[in-house]
């Protein structure tokens, strides 16, 4: 008797330490070293618009011109006069150049004239100025702000001139939306000195941000190279390690280093531009892109904004090539009607008449009450850690979605307390789903057809609370029926 009393000190003692453990984690979260700092680990709560900040954008149809380069069409008889010519051409100009200062004056002015060979284009083709890239620009954008973790925005298009509005809560990283959408996502591989494509994006699988240690010393604290880091398709993969085996260093005839380099490069001239080599002897798999070079841990501020934009670049690297180039017409702040003070106000009250009510029922159960209150307080920890792990956007209608699920727990607890046996439980457990039924159906549904951001908040925030309930089982059962057996067996020793 006294070995299964020890067992069942030993789990009871067990499940309370989980339960402050996962509370814990909830309230307080899990921090880890980031380079000079601790950084809590758990994603922060996902606010909507209107419990914070909003943000909105208007974005036209960029309608400026570029320039490139006028490449004439021949004729077959010109091209065949050009070829007949060009070693004429060839040998005069040389000739030119080793005897006389006025040949060096001729081939300046030639090259002049060939790079004054350029016609102004629109940077948006005309033919491509349809409603189905209007459409289709507003899906990749869609795409783009879901993989940035923006979840309550409001987007439209324009189908006639193509223009974009947008509206997103603000953060601090609000800002960075703007090159998500003006940014077209183009990325080529090209060989430095040709300018031939070696891979394309269609042969990049994945990129991710990155951050190594160099191997600088620097008074201002380790310093750090970021960038994205591109994987390959099988195909991409194939040509990748043909390109690392001829793209190397390599001596010339006077034991020069020579090197054959690739150049990567994102949206054309005005994007980023890297260059690399290969070592002959190393076996790549992956191509690091540094996009900025010794980066204090000191300077915090700029090693987190410099990171956020190797995210952003990794983001549009991920998703398709924008077929309409769009620019930044305005941007404006809109302030919540709910304020910081309202919103605390609201969690104040929650908290009091939550302590309150435990309060009470431990009052009136005495030790089974503290129980009880656990249960409930470990059921509240679970289901605001998973709201946060899912990323789920808080209005004020899931706020209020919250407290309902906690009282609905805590009635569950209850009716669980009043059942001895585990099975008992089980079946009171499955009473409570079954009166739960219209709730569940509601939330899934909001869950899955709901469009707007109130609708799916509520069905989120319900799915999960569900989910929770099953936990609030768990605990019942190891804690409730300890304390309900051994009162049950003192109730029968004294019949």
């Amino acid at each position: 008797m006294k070995k299964e009393t020890l067992n069942n000190m030993l789990v009871k003692i067990i499940a309370i330490l989980v339960i402050i453990l996962i509370c814990l984690v909830s309230f307080c979260g899990i921090y880890k070293r980031d380079l000079n700092n601790w950084k809590n680990i758990l994603p922060k709560f996902v606010l909507s618009k209107e419990l914070s900040q909003a943000r909105n954008f208007e974005f036209i149809v960029d309608k400026s011109t570029k320039s490139v380069a006028d490449e004439k069409e021949k004729t077959e008889e010109n091209q065949e006069a050009d070829e007949a010519t060009t070693t004429e051409k060839a040998e005069d100009n040389i000739e030119q150049v080793a005897t006389t200062t006025e040949g060096a004056e001729v081939l300046d002015n030639a090259t002049e004239t060939e790079e004054n060979t350029t016609k102004e284009v629109p940077v948006n083709d005309p033919s491509a100025l349809t409603k189905d890239n209007y459409k289709k620009s507003k899906e990749i954008i869609e795409k783009r702000l879901k993989d940035y973790n923006v979840t309550d925005f409001n987007i439209g298009v324009n189908e006639n001139s193509g223009s974009i509005s947008l509206s997103t809560p603000y953060t601090n990283n609000s800002d960075s939306i703007i090159k998500l959408i003006t940014s077209p996502g183009k990325i080529e591989i090209t060989d430095t000195d040709s300018g031939e494509v070696l891979i394309d994006k269609s042969m990049i699988a994945k990129a991710q941000p990155y951050y190594t240690q160099t191997n600088n010393e620097s008074n201002d604290g380790t310093l750090y190279n970021l960038g994205i880091r591109l994987s390959f398709t099988s195909e991409g993969q194939k040509k990748f390690k043909e390109i690392s085996k001829t793209h190397i260093e390599t001596t010339d005839e006077n034991g020069n280093a020579v090197q054959s380099t690739i150049t990567v490069q994102i949206d054309g001239e005005d994007g980023h531009r890297y260059t690399t080599w290969f070592l002959p002897d190393e076996n790549y798999t992956e191509l690091p892109m540094t996009l900025y070079q010794n980066v204090s841990s000191k300077d915090m501020e700029t090693f987190n904004s410099n990171y956020n934009e190797c995210l952003i670049q990794a983001i549009i690297v991920n998703t398709s090539t924008m077929p309409i180039v769009y620019d930044l017409d305005s941007g404006s702040y809109i302030e919540s009607n709910l304020n910081k003070d309202f919103i605390r106000t609201i969690i104040i009250i929650a908290t009091i008449v939550l302590i309150v009510v435990l309060a009470i029922n431990i009052i009136k159960n005495k030790k089974d009450g503290i129980l009880i209150s656990l249960i409930e307080i470990v059921y509240i920890a679970i289901h605001l850690l998973l709201i946060r792990l899912a990323g789920v956007s808080l209005t004020l209608s899931g706020m209020l979605t919250i407290m309902l699920m906690a009282i609905a727990n805590y009635l569950l607890v209850l009716s669980l307390y009043n059942q001895v046996k585990p099975i008992d439980k089980i079946k009171s457990f499955g009473r409570f789903i079954i009166i739960m039924i219209p709730f569940i159906i509601t939330t899934i549904c909001f869950t899955l057809i709901g469009k707007e951001i109130n609708i799916q908040s509520i069905g989120m925030i319900g799915i999960w609370g569900i989910l929770t309930f099953v936990c609030t089982l768990v605990f019942s059962i190891i804690l409730l029926n300890l304390q309900n057996v051994k009162k049950n067996g003192v109730e029968n020793d004294e019949k």
